[in-house]
């Protein structure tokens, strides 16, 4: 996954080379795959020479796949899990708190 957010925000930098193909720093699989996806569009010059893709762009869908890769790869974290956790403990805690601060302004508890 990592790879593949990897690309997309380099696309979405606009700083994906021109020309892609299998001597490319950027994996040729990986970009071939979010282009047959509609994530990447890309002027494909596959030749006898080997694939090649020329002048990819990220796309709108490309755009809103690599906002929910990063979401997922948050809430997959340690902090994100743990978060999840927390949340509904802090919303517990203060629900009793505000009862209390209501009991005792009513002068019913203390």
């Amino acid at each position: 996954m990592d790879e593949y957010i990897k690309v997309l925000e380099l696309a979405a930098r606009y700083e994906l080379p021109q020309t892609i193909n299998g001597n490319s720093e950027v994996p040729y699989h990986i970009v071939d795959e979010l282009v047959q996806s509609h994530f990447l569009i890309a002027i494909n010059a596959n030749s006898m020479s080997g694939p090649c893709y020329l002048h990819p762009k990220i796309t709108v869908e490309g755009r809103e796949y690599l906002k929910s890769l990063k979401n997922e790869k948050i809430q997959n974290s340690f902090w994100g899990k743990t978060w999840r956790i927390i949340k509904p403990t802090i919303g517990w805690v203060g629900g009793i708190i505000a009862g209390l601060i209501i009991a005792w302004a009513a002068g019913k508890f203390f």
